[in-house]
């Protein structure tokens, strides 16, 4: 009976000293019940960290008991309090306050935005020819959004809110004209909302630069190395496309957004880095329109 109680002692001191070991990763959690956007991001975090599990050891993600908005998060992150990793669209700011991953999660799509309007509306966005017309108009966008300086430095018209669920009620009670999302964002924020009888427009898209990235604690360079290498060894392997073209949330954008068809506006993003702006040279990075049939494997 000795024996036995000891080994299972030592069996349990093992399984703790093995628990102790793995790399604790705590992310963001979702405003709300309806807010799905990080399950695709929490997807490619776990694919980074599996990737390096043989030369970087074991790891568990936690979700943070905290509920944060963009700001508060990357100040916390900043701060090193209760969070390791965020997934936002890079800035100079953001890569001058944080350590920059800079892989960009969505090859760029998050660039590519089209519009979530109210049912009843189209006729005046199937007007719209040109910048200029669509400047007549006013955007809906989240005060701590670079997107929201984007639009401004291209001359387009915006109005912003700190409460993600209130830009919804916001366009259903004409407060904007049209909320830009980015293409993998849409479809499910209006089919989880069909209360407020909001629709995705069929025809435009606003595209710049705008590549999302994991970010860590300056300081946290380890983890940093540790997502970049695991996320180009899935771009490698295949298994990086794969999630993206085939998660829940990512793979609307191939069946649904029908970027190919639609009058494209093309804008400038003043808030990159020269480092990131050097990404836009290298094809691996970004989506190549027609490469989801190729990742089916």
């Amino acid at each position: 009976m000795k024996s036995t109680a000891f080994v299972l002692l030592i069996c349990v001191c093992f399984t703790n000293l093995s628990f102790a070991n793995e790399l604790v990763v705590r992310h963001i959690k979702p405003i709300s019940e309806k807010d799905h956007r990080n399950t695709y991001f929490v997807e490619l975090l776990k694919l980074a960290l599996e990737k390096t599990r043989d030369s970087h050891g074991g790891f568990v993600l936690e979700e943070s008991e905290l509920v944060m908005q963009q700001s508060r998060a990357i100040a916390f992150l900043a701060a090193n309090r209760n969070l390791d990793v965020v997934w936002t669209m890079t800035s100079q700011e953001r890569e001058k306050l944080l350590n920059p991953v800079r892989v960009p999660l969505l090859k760029g799509l998050l660039g590519h935005r089209i519009f979530i309007i109210r049912k009843g509306d189209q006729s005046r966005f199937a007007a719209i020819k040109d910048l200029t017309s669509l400047r007549e108009m006013t955007a809906g966008q989240g005060h701590d959004w670079p997107d929201s300086h984007i639009l401004r430095a291209s001359g387009i018209t915006v109005r912003v809110s700190s409460d993600y669920e209130g830009l919804f009620k916001m366009l259903a009670s004409k407060r904007f004209d049209y909320f830009p999302r980015g293409v993998n964002e849409p479809f499910d924020e209006v089919a989880s909302r069909s209360e407020l009888e909001l629709t995705v427009e069929p025809k435009l898209l606003i595209k710049y630069a705008a590549p999302i990235f994991f970010f860590t604690n300056a300081k946290n360079t380890q983890l940093a190395e540790r997502l970049r290498l695991g996320l180009e060894k899935a771009l490698d392997d295949g298994s990086f496309d794969k999630v993206l073209h085939h998660h829940p949330s990512t793979k609307l954008i191939f069946e649904q957004a029908n970027i190919q068809d639609r009058r494209i506006f093309e804008i400038d993003n003043p808030l990159l880095t020269d480092e990131t702006e050097q990404l836009r040279n290298q094809p691996r990075y970004w989506y190549v329109p027609g490469e989801e049939l190729l990742a089916g494997n």
